[in-house]
Parts: structure tokens; sequence; C-alpha cells
């Protein structure tokens, strides 16, 4: 998926247990995906999951692991 503000392509991140999109620029670092409308609402919590691969099997990662 291409970054809509600056056309970088972004890597996958689990965020609040919700598959996101983080840009790979960093000048640009911008968050998107179906749930962005929520967690521009959420406070950042400065944990992020970035994964490759099955987002539930990321997902499992990041509740038994990544929360340490």
């Amino acid at each position: 998926m291409i970054c809509p503000r600056c056309s970088t392509v972004g890597v996958k991140v689990i965020y609040y247990g919700l598959p996101h999109r983080l840009c790979d620029n960093d000048e640009c670092v911008c968050l998107w995906g179906p749930f962005d409308w929520l967690t521009t609402k959420l406070p950042f919590n400065g944990f992020m999951l970035q994964y490759q691969g099955s987002y539930w099997s990321a997902l499992w990662t990041w509740l038994t692991e990544g929360q340490s």
C-alpha cells in the first residue's frame, strides 16, 4: 500500500491490536488503515509491532509476547 501523503510504500504495523500501515519515510510518518479514524481518538501508547505476513499470527505474537 502506498502512503496517501507522500506516495512511499508503507510497512504493516499493529497498533492497539488493529492492523495499520506506517509510512517508511522518516519525514512523513503517516499512519493509515481501515481503523485510522479510531486511533486518532486514542492517546499514543508508544508501542507498535511491525510485521510481515499474516495479521492473525502477528496479532497472536502481539498479544502473547509483545506487551511484556
